[in-house]
């Protein structure tokens, strides 16, 4: 998703009760709120060792669905990864 380029990663909830993922950003364009929601998330994983260089910025998001499962991978500026595993993942722009 080019939308989310130079988005800023602020933070990320999980609700181990629902499985919902909440990953908030904010958009290097429009300066609004962008949330990725995640539902029935089994499984989420992250890095933050900075091997490119410290950075808050997105580089890349992709979220992929195959056979029933949507994978979303944020890879960042510092080439650290949030990885993702779910039913279903949903970018909210809230300003929209």
């Amino acid at each position: 998703m080019s939308l989310l380029h130079d988005a800023t990663f602020k933070k990320l909830e999980l609700d181990w009760s629902t499985g919902q993922l909440t990953l908030f950003l904010t958009s290097a364009l429009h300066k609004n709120e962008v949330r990725i929601v995640g539902n029935g998330v089994t499984s989420v994983s992250l890095d933050r060792e900075f091997p490119w260089g410290r950075s808050v910025s997105v580089n890349e998001c992709l979220i992929e669905s195959i056979d029933g499962t949507a994978t979303l991978k944020l890879e960042m500026q510092s080439g650290d990864n949030v990885i993702a595993c779910g039913m279903k993942f949903v970018v909210n722009d809230e300003a929209r």
